[in-house]
């Protein structure tokens, strides 16, 4: 199986990407955060799947990185756009959003709440743009 043979959240190959606009989206999201953003980020995803109490997060992350893995939903590895430096749980949360962005239509409005509350206090836009339509990649 390809997938085992990748660091969690990184996609096997293209064929497995999500979408470009899918892509472009988790780019926005990132884009102009500083280290210490991403770092956060990070952390607070690790924390949030790992902690016995969040376990309506750590759910709905498993479901989201099982629907990148069966689908063309995941996220390259982040390190080979050039990011020297990607912290500690940020690719499987890029995996995580990008697989929740192709697959929104199959979560509810709580599960969204629950994604974006693990990091509204870096992305307080989160949740808004889980909620928007999501067009193809040139329309």
């Amino acid at each position: 199986m390809l997938w085992a043979g990748t660091r969690a959240g990184v996609a096997p190959g293209k064929e497995w990407f999500a979408s470009e606009h899918v892509l472009a989206i988790l780019d926005s999201l990132l884009r102009g955060l500083d280290r210490q953003a991403l770092t956060r980020i990070g952390r607070l995803h690790e924390h949030a799947r790992n902690d016995l109490a969040g376990a309506p997060y750590a759910d709905l992350e498993l479901r989201l990185m099982g629907w990148s893995v069966v689908s063309a939903a995941g996220v390259p590895d982040l390190s080979l756009g050039g990011t020297r430096y990607i912290p500690p749980g940020l690719q499987r949360w890029s995996s995580a959003i990008t697989s929740a962005l192709t697959h929104r239509a199959r979560m509810s409005a709580a599960q969204v709440t629950c994604l974006a509350d693990a990091v509204r206090s870096v992305l307080p836009q989160l949740e808004q743009v889980l909620n928007e339509p999501v067009g193809r990649c040139g329309s």
